[in-house]
């Protein structure tokens, strides 16, 4: 009896705590898929643990070229054959605004049919430096005024004479309802909407406020030497004289959004154009314009940018005229890194691998992806992915029986033509004997006629 209540009490105190960790969306969970479905897998060596509460890696070309292009089929499993939930970002440099923990109070309706409202940003107040907020109704343009305050009884302006503006004119919405201001540490702020100018039955109501930080996310770019094949004469636009390289990535289809060219020339301005060429893809101009370069200038790489692109390889094409072509000595791809972060744990078994190369995987959008911070402190810890493997364990999708035995195709088709000459031979054949048959009737009708 008393063994029972303590594993009672056991089951109480620890039930709770492995219910928490059994809920953290980091940790290792068992996985419903089998990897016999997924061709490659790379292993990955983690860094001395540390501080860090996640790490991370950034994805290799051989894991572009044997993945699918959404990167939908990754997976990373430990060696429990456990999946460990990540997120993938690519680290491209962008300003996103983080909004702050606010509390409202004095929310109060004035005799001018203003309405304000009073936000309090909390003791540890940091940068902040816009508001976003609603009002009640449409097609107006009202007047705000924003006021800040160390301690809520003395406050300044910090913005005014800036309009909330909402109209909807044809299929067009114009919405206008976040202000910027200059970057503030005040606690706390005051923001009064004022009722339209001149229409008596406007009155404002405040719906909701949020105060924003904004903050850049600073990027991370990989940039990769490329094959460039040899220079090929052609002619460009106009039928002028030319040249036009191939740029090629090893036959592996990578991300791509600037080509970086060491031109051994010193002077030098020609019109350029670069195209996507893969194979399987129809030619496409990415960019356009001149290259120029004087003599005496800096020896820098030409830098030609474009929207990025999944592509195997480039075609450069450069207008000589009636110039030396030029030079080019060497080729760089930059792209955003594709980066996956996971979380560290000592519940993870090595060896940790991320699995890829299976069409048919359904993208696996993890909580823990959707609820990771855009910053992250301290940074992760950088791990590191190691040489392409294939899965020993995996089993290829079976093939239609049509790519199986191709033969079997032919013989169905010479057999169903055989059979369709027949049945003509008959139908033929039976048509003759119609027609002889109505012939011959004929004969003996007209003979009794003229008898």
């Amino acid at each position: 009896m008393k063994l029972l209540k303590v594993l009672c009490l056991m089951l109480v105190f620890l039930g709770p705590a492995s219910a928490g960790r059994a809920a953290d969306p980091g940790q290792p969970q068992t996985s419903a898929e089998s990897l016999t479905a997924w061709e490659w897998f790379e292993e990955i060596t983690l860094p001395a643990a540390g501080s860090a509460r996640y790490s991370d890696f950034v994805l290799t070309p051989s894991v572009f070229a044997n993945a699918r292009r959404d990167l939908g089929d990754l997976r990373l499993v430990d060696g429990a054959g456990r999946e460990v939930p990540y997120a993938l970002r690519i680290r491209r440099t962008e300003d996103k605004n983080e909004p702050l923990p606010v509390r409202q109070f004095n929310k109060v309706t004035n005799p001018d049919r203003s309405t304000q409202l009073s936000l309090d940003l909390g003791e540890k107040t940091g940068e902040h430096n816009a508001i976003d907020f609603l009002t009640s109704g449409s097609d107006f343009r009202r007047r705000v005024r924003l006021e800040g305050s160390e301690n809520a009884q003395t406050w300044s302006s910090v913005l005014d004479n800036s309009y909330l503006i909402r109209f909807q004119v044809g299929n067009q919405l114009i919405d206008v309802h976040t202000l910027q201001y200059p970057v503030s540490r005040l606690r706390y702020l005051r923001v009064t909407v004022f009722a339209e100018s001149g229409n008596e039955k406007d009155r404002p109501e405040i719906t909701s406020a949020v105060v924003y930080r904004s903050i850049m996310l600073p990027g991370e770019y990989v940039t990769l030497p490329a094959h460039l094949r040899s220079r090929e004469p052609v002619r460009a636009g106009g039928g002028l004289p030319g040249s036009a390289w191939l740029i090629d990535f090893g036959g592996e289809s990578v991300p791509c959004e600037k080509l970086l060219i060491d031109v051994a020339d010193n002077d030098f301005v020609r019109p350029y154009a670069l195209e996507l060429a893969d194979r399987d893809e129809p030619v496409r101009q990415l960019a356009s314009g001149e290259w120029r370069r004087r003599a005496g200038s800096e020896r820098k790489p030409v830098e030609v940018q474009f929207p990025e692109v999944m592509a195997e390889r480039l075609r450069l094409g450069v207008t000589d005229y009636a110039n030396p072509p030029l030079t080019l000595r060497s080729v760089e791809y930059s792209a955003p890194a594709r980066q996956v972060i996971f979380a560290r744990s000592q519940e993870v078994t090595m060896p940790l691998r991320l699995y890829f190369g299976n069409p048919k995987a359904e993208p696996p959008h993890f909580d823990f992806a959707a609820n990771l911070p855009d910053r992250l402190e301290p940074p992760p810890s950088r791990a590191k992915l190691e040489a392409l493997a294939a899965n020993p364990s995996f089993q290829p999708t079976p093939k239609p029986w049509s790519e199986r035995w191709p033969w079997l195709v032919y013989l169905v088709l010479s057999s169903a033509s055989l059979v369709l000459l027949v049945i003509l031979g008959l139908l033929g054949r039976g048509a003759i004997r119609k027609y002889d048959a109505g012939e011959r009737s004929a004969g003996v009708v007209s003979g009794s006629n003229l008898q």
